[in-house]
């Protein structure tokens, strides 16, 4: 074979490889550069779908922030759906018993006794204040036991027309008294600087008909007095004494706080069928107190024996002497 066709042979089969290899990296490139580009889409569309998302969150609770509470009508009040009534529970032994009742003729807010607001009550209703101090009273509501605040309810009372006279008859029989006390005082301070000037003139008379009459050393001679005003003596008042005790109202009453604040429901009904039993509330305070009503709840927790605890009671009061108070009580489911 010529030489000529051996050089032109090696040159095409050398430009077939160049070709090739150049065909290759085209290829690769391409790919380097479509797998590059669906990274970035992906990275996109990930971005996107977790922007969407919070947008979603935001919305959620820009919207449960501003719904409405709910509310659940009764006769007398209304009590907010979810309000948790667990929790740490106010301290129903700083209250004392009270047996004051009101008509309330504007709506007062209602407060379980965990202190968290639940509701409110509707307007000109009656109430009755079972124990109550300077910061909430405690009040029964169709069975079921509410905290209100003690200046809510002083604000929303009816005042009876009776009272606000004898109020205003009181104001201003006091400041007659007041004004008549100081005219008094006036008089008094008067007469004194009166008596006073009265007292001097007269000693000094005294001193001069003394000085004229007096013709020897033994004769009489009156001096003037000045005597002074008695200071009565004050006897000292009684201080009142704290008892260590309960009156049978203020057992029971604090009893069926406690015992209802733990859930047990007030429901007399229940003594045309329910089973009973006697038994006694100590009056004393070092008795009567957070162990006794644990065990009480205890007996109730257990109910019949079978699982299922009481929650309904009703008692009657039989009896009293210096230690307790008796008491009839039914309880059932």
């Amino acid at each position: 074979m010529p030489l000529y066709y051996l050089i032109k042979k090696e040159s095409n089969d050398y430009n077939m490889k160049n070709k090739n290899i150049l065909a290759l990296i085209l290829v690769l490139c391409i790919s380097l550069s479509m797998i590059g580009c669906g990274r970035a889409n992906t990275k996109n569309n990930t971005e996107n779908v977790v922007a969407t998302e919070i947008q979603d969150t935001e919305n959620v609770q820009e919207t449960e922030k501003n719904e409405e509470p709910k509310y659940t009508e009764y006769e007398t009040y209304f009590l907010e759906d979810g309000v948790e009534s667990e929790g740490n529970q106010y301290d129903m032994n700083t209250m004392k018993t009270s047996d004051k009742k009101y008509t309330l003729t504007k709506s007062v807010d209602l407060y379980y006794l965990n202190e968290k607001k639940c509701g409110y009550t509707k307007e000109n209703i009656d109430i009755q204040i079972i124990t109550s101090n300077d910061d909430y009273c405690y009040v029964n509501l169709e069975h079921k036991y509410f905290l209100m605040k003690t200046k809510d309810v002083e604000d929303a009372k009816l005042v009876d027309e009776n009272e606000e006279i004898e109020t205003n008859t009181q104001d201003k029989e006091s400041e007659q008294t007041s004004n008549t006390t100081t005219k008094e005082t006036t008089k008094k301070e008067t007469s004194n600087k009166k008596d006073t000037t009265s007292t001097k003139n007269e000693s000094a008379n005294t001193n001069n008909n003394t000085s004229n009459n007096n013709t020897s050393n033994t004769a009489k001679q009156e001096q003037p007095t000045n005597s002074e005003p008695k200071v009565e003596e004050t006897q000292p008042q009684e201080q009142p004494t704290t008892s260590n005790k309960y009156t049978p109202e203020e057992a029971v009453a604090y009893y069926r706080s406690q015992v209802e604040a733990q859930g047990m429901q007030w429901n007399p009904s229940i003594k045309e069928f329910a089973s009973w039993g006697s038994g006694w509330i100590p009056l004393s305070k070092d008795e009567l107190n957070s162990s006794w009503i644990t065990n009480e709840m205890a007996g109730f927790n257990y109910g019949s024996g079978d699982g299922t605890p009481f929650r309904n009671y009703y008692i009657e009061v039989t009896g009293s002497d210096e230690d307790n108070v008796y008491i009839t009580a039914w309880t059932c489911e």
